[in-house]
């Protein structure tokens, strides 16, 4: 399991004591199963439709939507990658879905919301999450684009979005219900050159500092 505690740049005494870890295989994933499952509780109605395949005579059943949820993220492997404090508790997900190598994939992460409302998760450890994942989407597999696909009112994501590079190309009107009400969906997309546009673009280290492996 590659595991590496955040990068120093550009982060709060506060935030170094996370790590980020990449799930590669079901052994890794087992000790963590319980807290992604809590961390995917406050996103099973919003990722439902488009992260799960319910049955209809189950749509509305919570523990399965839960259940279906946490066996999707698990597909995710190897390409699943956690943040988690010292307590070794949950605290965000990253994750390419439906990867087709050389090709295109998706990109999908929550974040715990008690996490990000008490700011103590500042966007610097976020974007180093997503650039392991990145890095890995588009230097090892060779991905033309990544996209990320979420609803139009999504401020977080947007923001994400824009902070990473991705540019949007689609927005569906009424598209995704959540919570009984029609929503309008985005996708906004990273191409590879841009990717590698921005990495060379960004500025170096100070002198002495040795980063992570594996990107950040």
């Amino acid at each position: 399991m590659n595991h590496d505690a955040f990068d120093n740049h550009n982060v709060s005494a506060a935030e170094r004591h996370f790590q980020i870890r990449q799930l590669e295989t079901p052994e890794q994933f087992e000790p963590f199963q319980s807290g992604i499952r809590e961390l995917l509780v406050f996103y099973q109605d919003v990722l439902a439709d488009d992260f799960c395949d319910v049955a209809a005579e189950n749509a509305n059943n919570p523990n399965q939507r839960l259940e279906q949820l946490t066996a999707n993220t698990r597909s995710c492997m190897p390409w699943l990658w956690i943040i988690t404090d010292h307590a070794g508790r949950v605290l965000a997900i990253a994750a390419l879905g439906q990867v087709i190598p050389g090709r295109h994939a998706y990109l999908h992460g929550v974040a715990h919301p008690l996490l990000l409302t008490q700011r103590c998760c500042s966007p610097a450890l976020i974007n180093q999450l997503a650039n392991r994942v990145l890095t890995l989407g588009f230097e090892t597999l060779g991905l033309i684009k990544i996209k990320a696909e979420f609803e139009a009112d999504n401020r977080g994501a947007l923001g994400f979005c824009r902070r990473m590079g991705f540019t949007r190309e689609a927005h569906f009107r009424q598209d995704n219900r959540v919570g009984g009400l029609l929503k309008d969906v985005v996708v906004y997309s990273l191409f590879a050159e841009r990717f590698f546009e921005r990495k060379k673009a960004q500025p170096a280290l100070p002198k002495g500092h040795r980063p992570n492996p594996g990107g950040g």
